[in-house]
């Protein structure tokens, strides 16, 4: 198996999960905004022992404008971001955000863990080799 880097993660999504997630948010076609899923992701050598620990692994090292983790939501964006219970919305701009607000009667609450930092791979929880092994049997 080739891998690029070893501490590389990745976030997962399988098809119907995100079938499922595209029809929950279509009720919000209201609210303005980039809709974000939680999830949660893998590094990238526990999906490599989850297809098989016998297979040999070659690095060859990053590829240009290739990235470690997956970054969702930047610093930037995380300060005009709503959290809910399973995603995450990201306002256009802040005044938008506050007439948002205002119209659904909704109050800021801003997690001090989530403020000012990406939402990555490399932040979320990981998937464990048994739970990766069993969306592969899932999809093979």
């Amino acid at each position: 198996l080739t891998i690029t880097d070893k501490k590389m993660t990745r976030f997962n999504l399988s098809l119907l999960d995100s079938c499922r997630f595209v029809y929950k948010i279509l009720k919000f076609k209201n609210m303005e905004g980039v809709y974000v899923p939680k999830l949660k992701s893998y590094n990238i050598l526990d999906i490599a022992a989850a297809i098989s620990k016998e297979k040999k692994i070659k690095l060859i090292g990053i590829r240009p404008g290739e990235k470690i983790h997956e970054v969702m939501i930047t610093k930037d964006e995380s300060l005009y971001t709503l959290e809910f219970s399973d995603h995450f919305l990201i306002a256009p701009s802040y005044v938008i955000l506050k007439n948002f607000m205002k119209k659904y009667k909704l109050k800021l609450k801003i997690k001090k863990s989530f403020y000012n930092k990406d939402y990555s791979s490399d932040s979320v929880k990981r998937f464990n080799i048994n739970e990766l092994k069993k969306i592969i049997s899932d999809i093979t």
